[in-house]
């Protein structure tokens, strides 16, 4: 998919947030930096089911990682899962040629 500016992807945000699965959820669900252990895990298994039937996956996917939003979790990926992915796509992109002389 190629990048669109962050500033007209970020624009095209309120369109596909009003599509997502989770609008009509607590937004706490999402947001579980300060819950540990078995509850944490509880929750972030909750919030994983929503994101699995939302329409808008892929795209709160990539806002997610492009954007390295540093809390909750967006298109069913967590901070540190948002954080592998980047640098996999870091890694899979393909680098320039030197210039020749």
């Amino acid at each position: 998919m190629p990048s669109k500016p962050l500033l007209t992807f970020a624009a095209d945000i309120a369109i596909w947030q009003r599509e997502g699965a989770c609008r009509e959820v607590d937004p706490d669900l999402f947001f579980v930096e300060g819950v540990r252990g078995l509850k944490q895990t509880h929750l972030v298994t909750q919030a994983k089911t929503i994101c699995a039937a939302c329409p808008v996956i892929a795209i709160c996917r990539e806002y997610g990682v492009k954007t390295q939003e540093p809390y909750g979790i967006w298109g069913g990926l967590t901070q540190p899962e948002r954080q592998r992915a980047l640098r996999g796509h870091r890694r899979n992109t393909p680098r320039p040629e030197p210039a020749r002389r």
